[in-house]
């Protein structure tokens, strides 16, 4: 069953109802706010379908005042936190009122300032968020919380399993201005837009097999396995991209059949030759069985990579062993792990390759089981590919022997037609002429699916065609120099 994992695009995206920093330009009221006692601020988290997310954990840091002059209303904010103001002069942040050397800020250039500088400081912007507003629950709030009235700047720090970035810092005031009128119990609502990051693991082909559809194959058979992994995007740096790939026992990575290509759209009909570091080791699972982890590392993929592809996808081929046989399925799962902000870990879907066996059974004339008779399986009906089978604990069957009850069973071929020659029959019987066709399916090794006579007789050389002309000229040979030696003999007795 597929396996899709769902990340969510954290964009900071207010609505309207809920102004951050009061109107646009410096703040300006009919009446200045009542900026003695407390106001609260509580943050509503939900997707871009007002779906709320629980298990979101904001902080938050003052960073600044209102500004008000001597008789006149609000005129706009003050920023006290010198590291993000430097941060935002860095972006171009000027004062829109400097009084007594004090410079004061409007809400539209605070933001605009901030959401320049977190495309290169967001981890150090969300750090200076160092208290606790809380964690939001099912309905998608945090607990509202009793705070100063005062300029805060905001950071979402923790979220749920599977969030691909967190929602940039932003600034919120406490209290704000809405429709002209002051709001004192202020609620932020920092949206999402949900995206899915798509990460796929298929089998692109399957040499030598002949039912491409059923995912199986035979011992031997070379297996082109596709990983095709969405490039994250957004803000914030990318740190590393790793693709992992774990292959169970059963199949053997091919070392340097690897290609890595990296698509700029979806358009695209040839990608770019990618580099990559490959390693392959052997590991052991949860459970204690052999596997294979393969990793994919991207050197700067923060420059190689983000805003250039929108997807990676990395071929490669492994054979199937004998101890596929055994196992009657082997797996191969692909997960990414990238990092942005924090590490996130995806799983890809997992991919199945079987193979299977065939059972008949050898019987005389009176539909009696035969033992010893001996057999070979091959690929076409002219009996010169011959395949190599195994029975269920991976021993190799050269050739296959009927057992007890006449009972024969080999493993190791995918789904498909092949063909069955008697190679020796039991003593005192005569070997099938012609091979047998049969096709293996995924439950024709469960029970018997054919019977195979030997008749009681011997079995004479055959040469063909010639060989019959060959006795036919010597049989009419010895009956022309009989019928000389009588004429003679017969011309004596007359003399």
């Amino acid at each position: 069953m597929k396996k899709k994992s769902m990340l969510k695009r954290m964009a900071a995206v207010f609505m309207g109802t809920v102004m951050l920093l009061g109107t646009a330009g410096a703040v300006s009221a009919a009446t200045a706010p009542d900026l003695s006692g407390q106001g609260s601020l509580q943050i509503f988290k939900q997707d871009e379908n007002k779906e709320p997310i629980a298990d979101v954990t904001f902080n938050y840091v003052e960073i600044g005042e209102f500004y008000q002059s001597e008789g006149t209303p609000v005129l706009g904010y003050t920023i006290t936190n010198d590291e993000l103001l430097g941060y935002l002069k860095t972006e171009g942040l000027a004062p829109v009122y400097t009084d007594n050397g004090t410079e004061v800020y409007d809400g539209a250039t605070m933001q605009s300032a901030l959401a320049e500088a977190v495309k290169t400081k967001k981890k150090e912007i969300t750090a200076l968020a160092v208290n606790t507003l809380g964690v939001t629950g099912t309905d998608g709030k945090t607990p509202g919380k009793f705070v100063d009235k005062a300029v805060y700047l905001v950071a979402e720090t923790k979220a749920p399993a599977g969030v691909k970035e967190f929602c940039n810092p932003f600034i919120v005031s406490v209290p704000i201005l809405v429709n002209n009128q002051w709001v004192y119990d202020v609620v932020a609502e920092p949206k999402n837009s949900v995206d899915e990051i798509i990460g796929k693991k298929e089998i692109d082909k399957i040499e030598g097999t002949q039912d491409q559809t059923n995912a199986s194959a035979g011992v031997g058979n070379t297996v082109t396995f596709k990983i095709t992994s969405e490039v994250p995007s957004g803000d914030g740096t990318l740190e590393k991209y790793i693709i992992r790939d774990i292959m169970s026992k059963g199949l053997a990575f091919q070392a340097g059949s690897w290609k890595v290509t990296g698509y700029k759209s979806d358009q695209d009909a040839e990608g770019t030759d990618l580099k990559a570091l490959v390693t392959a080791e052997p590991a052991e699972n949860s459970d204690g069985a052999a596997e294979t982890n393969i990793t994919f590392t991207f050197a700067e993929p923060d420059k190689n990579l983000k805003n250039t592809y929108i997807k990676v996808v990395i071929t490669y081929d492994a054979i199937l062993t004998k101890d596929a046989v055994v196992r009657d399925e082997v797996t191969n799962t692909a997960g990414l792990d990238y990092q942005n902000d924090d590490s996130i870990d995806v799983q890809f879907d997992e991919v199945k390759v079987k193979t299977y066996g065939y059972q008949f059974t050898k019987k005389d004339d009176k539909k009696n089981g035969l033992a010893g008779a001996e057999f070979r399986v091959y690929a076409d009906k002219e009996c010169k590919q011959e395949l190599t089978v195994y029975d269920k604990a991976g021993n190799k069957l050269d050739p296959i022997v009927s057992g007890d009850g006449g009972i024969v069973k080999f493993y190791g071929l995918s789904a498909g037609t092949y063909y069955l020659k008697e190679t020796k029959a039991p003593s005192g019987y005569t070997a099938l002429k012609d091979p047998v066709e049969f096709s293996v399916t995924k439950d024709s090794a469960n029970s018997s699916q054919l019977d195979i006579i030997n008749t009681k007789g011997f079995t004479l050389p055959s040469t063909g065609g010639i060989g019959t002309a060959v006795f036919t000229v010597v049989g009419i040979g010895v009956m022309v120099g009989a019928a000389v030696l009588l004429v003679r003999l017969n011309k004596k007795e007359n003399k």
